[in-house]
């Protein structure tokens, strides 16, 4: 940038109009200098600047998501997104990792912005997707006073999120929406009368059993969950069989749980009482 041509002051000619003149012509020395080191430092910083772009890599899928599996409203979700954003410019000074981009290159094999990447960063698969949000979400919570708790949240799903993305075996930081039971207020009126319980421990282990949906896998590859698979089978005798088979399984569901061992015992002995249930309708027989 040509600085002398753009620095320019006012003042009269010899005929009494006003023209443009260069600035250093009618400013003291000292006031053109300070200015001009102002200037020169104002371009370093634009140029030494790092960018970040703060909107979420695939916002509208996101949104999406929060909608459709957070059972979140979408005024709520628009929220979620300006928290994001927030938040991420925020830790993008300590983190100085670029997610937008890198998320976009991990899972499209290009940038947008003319970003760049080092060797390191070139190297990312789909299984790093997931690391790069929890970076982000480790940082906020080392300093929570930093972040809003609504900045954290929302980093939290989106971190969920992307491991939903990658499709990888992340733990995340948020707890996962189970679903109504088909008949639930049945099963604990049930429970209440068959085994005489009062309606608070009748509606914990409603609670296990939903949670162990969220937990244990359905050994199929339909789209179908545990408790799908439990009460869909043709016959009652099989139920305690296809519990028994997922019990066989229960190494591998300790890598990928987000509960106690204490926990998953409790949900594997609730479960024998939604097999009782399910069989005393003559469902499946």
């Amino acid at each position: 940038m040509d600085t002398y041509l753009q620095l320019t002051g006012m003042d009269l000619n010899e005929n009494g109009e006003w023209v443009d003149v260069p600035l250093e012509n009618v400013v003291p020395k000292w006031l053109y200098e300070s200015l001009m080191e102002d200037e020169d430092e104002d371009e370093d910083e634009d140029i030494g600047d790092d960018y970040c772009v703060p909107i979420p890599y695939i916002q509208d899928d996101f949104k999406a998501w929060l909608m459709n599996k957070r059972g979140i409203s979408a005024k709520s979700a628009d929220d979620y997104i300006r928290a994001y954003c927030s938040g991420y410019e925020s830790a993008f000074e300590e983190v100085g990792i670029d997610l937008y981009n890198l998320l976009k290159y991990i899972f499209e094999g290009k940038l947008d912005f003319e970003g760049t990447l080092d060797e390191t960063e070139s190297d990312l698969t789909e299984e790093d997707a997931p690391k790069l949000v929890e970076i982000y979400v480790e940082t906020m919570l080392e300093d929570e006073d930093a972040y809003t708790k609504a900045e954290l949240r929302a980093m939290k799903h989106y971190h969920a999120f992307i491991v939903e993305v990658a499709e990888t075996l992340d733990k995340t930081y948020i707890n996962k929406k189970s679903r109504s039971l088909p008949n639930e207020d049945e099963f604990r009126s049930w429970l209440e009368n068959e085994y005489k319980m009062n309606y608070d421990n009748a509606t914990k282990i409603v609670s296990s059993v939903k949670r162990m949906d969220l937990e244990l896998p359905s050994l199929v590859s339909e789209p179908m969950t545990f408790l799908d698979v439990l009460r869909a089978l043709p016959a009652a005798h099989m139920r305690p069989k296809y519990l028994n088979l997922v019990r066989t399984k229960q190494q591998a569901i300790y890598h990928r749980i987000n509960c106690s061992d204490k926990t998953l015992q409790n949900g594997f002995s609730n479960i024998n009482y939604y097999i009782n249930f399910l069989n005393s309708k003559n469902i499946g027989r």
